[in-house]
């Protein structure tokens, strides 16, 4: 976080010398950095007005004025965002989807409740029943120990041990994977599920093929471990998540229903490391 303090040397000493020091209210304000690895709808993307929206924009910025904070949003490729908020350079991570190995050294609010999904052409998925329809076919992923762990267990499930589904590797750019799909580069591209979503609503030539692929997750911010920016915006998110803030925002962002986060945060941290 930056405070910014927008005085001339003279202006500050003449302030001095009258008196005690008031700032002005711009003066005070605080901002908050947020990074994100692109434009990710419905998560976060820039709408034609060139404002950050979505259903992690809306509910962080919800609690961000609440808390008396004003936003600035950066993108980086995804490999950085970690390494960035462990360096301190940005106060917020996109999309870092929990496990255990991340949680001993960041903190989460999870948001959404999603899943991975897969999304393919509407000709290729008229004929997709279930994972049988990709052994043997190439799927566009970004490579993470969460997809790859759902990729290994749907193979395990349902595909012969020498013609799997094969992870063809892409960039964790998700325009990427869906022109692989739309080439016929591969059959398939696995991502959030509510990503997918998004996607089929303005691409009319791919759809989502099957919409729960392993186990459920969760869309979170992250923090540098011990931050207490967390501690600050966290009852300002619960606020809003669980009012009917949070169902009016995931019918304007295309979900069909209240897709985000309900009860105690922490509590749904908890059970769902317990599962991992």
């Amino acid at each position: 976080m930056k405070k910014t303090l927008n005085f001339t040397t003279g202006a500050l000493a003449a302030v001095i010398l009258s008196g005690p020091l008031l700032l002005p209210q711009a003066a005070l304000a605080k901002t908050i950095t947020v990074v994100s690895s692109g434009p990710l709808q419905p998560y976060n993307y820039v709408d034609e007005n060139e404002k950050w929206v979505g259903l992690q924009a809306e509910a962080l910025d919800y609690a961000a004025k609440k808390a008396g904070y004003d936003l600035e949003y950066r993108t980086m490729a995804f490999e950085n965002e970690i390494p960035a908020l462990l360096n301190g350079k940005v106060d917020i991570a996109s999309g870092i989807y929990i496990t255990k190995e991340r949680f001993e050294k960041l903190d989460f609010i999870p948001l959404v409740k999603s899943g991975f999904g897969i999304l393919s052409t509407k000709e290729f998925a008229k004929d997709v029943k279930d994972w049988t329809s990709y052994c043997g076919k190439d799927i566009a992923m970004h490579f993470s120990a969460p997809t790859e762990n759902a990729v290994k267990a749907m193979n395990e499930k349902y595909c012969p041990a020498d013609n799997p589904a094969i992870s063809a590797p892409s960039s964790g750019n998700i325009p990427d994977r869906i022109t692989a799909v739309r080439n016929g580069r591969a059959a398939g591209a696995i991502d959030d599920v509510n990503m997918w979503r998004a996607a089929a609503s303005r691409i009319p030539e791919v759809t989502v093929a099957l919409e729960q692929v392993g186990n459920q997750v969760y869309w979170p911010i992250a923090f540098k471990k011990g931050s207490p920016l967390r501690a600050e915006l966290l009852p300002y998110i619960s606020e809003f998540l669980n009012t009917k803030l949070a169902e009016e925002s995931s019918m304007k962002f295309g979900m069909g229903k209240n897709v985000y986060v309900s009860g105690d945060i922490d509590t749904v941290i908890e059970d769902y490391l317990k599962d991992k």
